[in-house]
């Protein structure tokens, strides 16, 4: 595995960088093979990057047969009155205007470009994805810079669904509510679409993936989704839900039965992808 961190730049001046992971081929024969990508936006309530959701994701996707990298999009701060959108968003673009640009380097195949987000992540993922191709012009990308599939892990769709708590927190993240629920942007144009949640979740409530799901029905987009009953109330951002990223002294955080959403995730993607 070779693992290295480059900085990004968009046309808007939109500064971020990215950890890539990824394999290089084997040379005992020529190998001209080339792998899908997993672009992951960890969560962190947009003022942090939750590490439990970035490198243990990274690197269970590379040993399955993927290429990684982790958008360590730009977060709010204390210091700064600059909302989150639509930085984020510009973030995650770039990203796959990067990658698709220099796939042979990376030996991607830039049709099969898959962006995995967590919580927080899992908002700018589902914006990114369902934005018409007019406000992606207007952030300064084609159309054609859209990933070919999404993983949504218990991911935050709308601004009033319960996280953030307050609508004054909405404003901050973005005063613009075309950037708040991500459920009413998607459109027949949204890629296929894998989701987890667990019902305990208190911190992002199961509504949240209800309410997307309802709307990829609507607009007839494939989609998969998983709703895990764990019994453990409160619990949230448990990443693999494995012993990998469970927290020390935290048994919650690893679940057999809910880890099993990367096998399904992976599978998904396979038939999805025609991998």
């Amino acid at each position: 595995m070779l693992q290295k961190r480059i900085n990004l730049k968009s046309e808007s001046d939109v500064e971020f960088n990215v950890d890539i992971f990824f394999k290089k081929q084997f040379n005992e024969n020529p190998d001209p093979r080339t792998w899908p990508l997993v672009l992951i936006f960890p969560g962190g309530g947009f003022v942090a990057l939750e590490e439990r959701e970035s490198e243990p994701i990274a690197e269970a996707f590379l040993a399955r047969g993927y290429q990684a990298a982790i958008i360590n999009y730009p977060l709010m701060t204390n210091t700064s009155n600059t909302p989150f959108y639509p930085n984020g968003i510009i973030a995650g673009l770039e990203a796959i205007r990067y990658f698709k640009t220099n796939a042979s380097k990376y030996n991607i195949d830039p049709q099969k470009i898959i962006t995995l987000g967590f919580s927080a992540g899992g908002h700018v993922v589902a914006l990114m994805n369902s934005l018409n191709a007019s406000d992606i012009k207007d952030l300064g990308f084609d159309e054609s810079i859209k990933a070919n599939a999404q993983i949504l892990g218990y991911p935050v769709v709308g601004l009033q669904m319960g996280f953030p708590k307050t609508i004054d927190d909405a404003k901050k993240i973005s005063p613009n509510k075309k950037y708040w629920n991500a459920n009413e942007q998607v459109t027949a144009k949204t890629p296929p679409t894998f989701i987890w949640h667990t019902m305990a979740d208190k911190v992002v409530p199961v509504k949240n993936t209800l309410a997307y799901t309802y709307a990829l029905s609507e607009a007839h987009v494939p989609f998969e989704y998983h709703v895990f009953n764990t019994f453990s109330e409160g619990i949230h951002g448990i990443g693999l839900a494995s012993y990998a990223t469970q927290r020390y002294q935290h048994e919650e955080d690893a679940n057999n039965r809910v880890a099993v959403w990367l096998d399904l995730a992976d599978s998904w993607i396979h038939k999805t992808l025609s991998l």
